[in-house]
């Protein structure tokens, strides 16, 4: 969709909640929200607790394992990345990888709905040829809904093992 494209939709009215109705509906919501924060955290708490490798926490809100080095600049806003990855869920099954499908991945760093806010932010610690582990939480990754696809259920946490192929900078 573009700005100023007509949309369509049916919409169902279910229910009319009074004010008292609708602060017990909102403050159920906000105890849900929060359940399952700290079973999401639970579950990083565990697996960090049972991983051989020690991940280095950054204020951005990922946590960092390097694999290999790389040599040059960072990617900066406006860049165009090339990127391969894969992506694991906490016990370890891969639910997306651009190695399976032999295909890297091309994005312009900045521009939204490209990839999750994570990945941009795992890449903004990587130079070319760098090669790293992040944990990427929900709130970074694909939030409250889950991805489009539903392979990837709300809140939850990820591990991207990302490669940065190459940056073409923005000369601007």
């Amino acid at each position: 969709l573009q700005p100023g494209d007509a949309v369509k939709m049916d919409v169902k009215l279910n229910r009319i909640l009074d004010k008292t109705e609708y602060e017990q509906a909102i403050v159920a919501y906000k105890d849900m929200v929060e359940d399952r924060d700290i079973e999401e955290q639970r579950k990083l708490k565990t697996f960090l607790d049972t991983c051989e490798s020690h991940y280095t926490f950054f204020s951005n809100g990922i946590d960092y394992l390097p694999i290999t080095q790389g040599a040059g600049e960072v990617a900066e806003k406006g860049d165009v990345v090339k990127i391969s990855y894969t992506g694991y869920f906490l016990d370890g099954r891969v639910f997306e990888s651009t190695y399976m499908r032999g295909q890297s991945m091309e994005f312009k760093i900045g521009e939204q709905g490209q990839v999750i806010k994570g990945i941009e932010l795992a890449i903004s610690l990587l130079n070319q040829g760098a090669k790293a582990k992040f944990i990427i939480p929900s709130q970074l990754a694909f939030g409250e809904a889950g991805s489009s696809t539903g392979i990837v259920p709300p809140y939850s946490t990820l591990i991207y093992e990302i490669e940065l192929l190459n940056i073409n900078k923005n000369n601007n």
